[in-house]
């Protein structure tokens, strides 16, 4: 899928590296130096790379905010997501794939982006720093010619967004909702309805069915 959600629109300025320690993850020496080059010619710096899963997880426990970024093959990029995933971290794989969507496995197991190898320096720059803000990206459309995609960003389902949203799912009306989680009518109404802004839904079974197709529910 990619998720209908509007198009990639960020503020034109300077990469917000400070905010984030990026970490570049991946087992061939070429492949750490390919994706250590692009961010550079974004104006992003990577702090560390990265050559195994345990090197990953060793590092992970010296910086406040980190983001990796890891590829180019999957699952050969699985320990790196998984490792990330363990730690609370956002992983962006960046994939020499035709397909990238939210079937895709490593979407499935929580990849924060999944992004076309090559991709243009100023996409990358663009993607990481909406990674940074919380929001998961895919490319627009599920087969593409690698470099040229435009993105999308797809913003995450809050905790309590998602808690509500799996009452939803068992069948629990607002007024149940609200009783269950001792919340007000009106604020179970406004999380709903930011619920289903993000998943682009207009009933309650578009947005657990949506849901559910980007992995953000488990039905």
């Amino acid at each position: 899928m990619p998720p209908r959600a509007a198009a990639l629109d960020l503020a034109v300025g300077p990469p917000k590296t400070a905010v984030v320690d990026i970490l570049v993850a991946a087992f061939h020496r070429e492949v750490r130096a390919a994706l250590h080059g692009r961010l550079s010619e974004g104006a992003m710096n990577a702090v560390l790379e990265l050559d195994s899963a345990a090197a990953l997880e060793r590092a992970l426990t010296h910086f406040a905010e980190p983001l990796v970024v890891a590829g180019l093959r999957w699952p050969e990029t699985a320990p790196f997501l998984a490792t990330g995933r363990s730690h609370g971290v956002p992983v962006a794989l960046l994939l020499e794939e035709k397909s990238l969507d939210a079937r895709h496995a490593a979407f499935r197991a929580g990849a924060a982006a999944l992004l076309p190898w090559p991709i243009p320096a100023s996409a990358l720059t663009r993607a990481l720093e909406s990674i940074a803000s919380g929001f998961r990206l895919l490319p627009r459309r599920p087969s593409f010619t690698p470099g040229t995609a435009p993105l999308v960003t797809s913003s995450a389902l809050s905790t309590r967004e998602r808690e509500l949203l799996e009452l939803v799912a068992s069948g629990l009306t607002n007024k149940s909702i609200a009783r269950r989680l001792d919340l007000s009518i009106n604020t179970v109404k406004y999380h709903l309805a930011s619920v289903f802004a993000k998943l682009d839904a207009r009933t309650r079974a578009e947005a657990v069915s949506e849901a559910a197709r980007r992995g953000e529910l488990m039905l």
